[in-house]
């Protein structure tokens, strides 16, 4: 049963008394929603060390005075949007508290917000990525073993309006491969527990 399966279903029988499950199938799902609970933390620890790097990253990548203000300004971007990501995961884990999984109608809601956190989480990784790629990029020119002419022409953007247009465009590129390569993962992490979830509302 797919997503639009589901909504379909949800929509077409509105009064219909949930389906209690078996105390097996109940064990099994709530040991799925264990799993996935988990990997939502482990992706929220990432995301903390992320952060960390990013701040500390100065201390090994030394760059010329101006790049580093401007690094700080791009990263402190970047943080504010891995930090909306990680109270959107929070509130996704504490929203677990309202699902029970001891019925069909529960378990096809959790499904849901299961498969909607996996096509936030699409969304806002496309913003990280683009976001990441103006602090690399100041890493890299403004580097001190970089002349500091570099930041002249590149970071104060003393260049051709064609060469503006290649890094935006550049930019649009890694984001959007960086949010297809983490769709995929997402979609790995949590195929095999929706699978099973599905499995066990398929019995009715």
């Amino acid at each position: 049963m797919n997503f639009d399966d589901i909504k379909k279903a949800m929509e077409d029988e509105p009064n219909d008394l949930p389906v209690p499950l078996s105390v097996k199938d109940i064990k099994s799902s709530h040991s799925l929603m264990k799993k996935i609970k988990n990997r939502l933390i482990i992706e929220i620890l990432i995301s903390l060390l992320l952060i960390v790097v990013l701040m500390i990253n100065p201390s090994w990548n030394k760059m010329h005075e101006t790049a580093q203000s401007l690094y700080y300004l791009t990263v402190f971007n970047v943080v504010m949007v891995i930090l909306g990501f990680i109270l959107f995961q929070l509130k996704t884990i504490n929203d677990f508290k309202v699902y029970d999984l001891t019925s069909r109608q529960s378990i096809e809601m959790f499904i849901i917000k299961i498969k909607s956190v996996i096509e936030v989480g699409k969304y806002f990784s496309f913003g990280i990525f683009a976001a990441l790629c103006l602090p690399v990029f100041i890493i890299y020119v403004g580097s001190v073993h970089v002349p500091e002419s570099h930041i002249q022409k590149y970071l104060h953007l003393n260049i051709p309006w064609w060469q503006m247009a290649l890094f935006i465009a550049g930019v649009i590129l890694i984001a959007f491969l960086g949010s297809v390569y983490n769709w995929k993962i997402l979609q790995k992490m949590y195929s095999k527990q929706l699978q099973n979830l599905e499995k066990i509302i398929k019995q009715f």
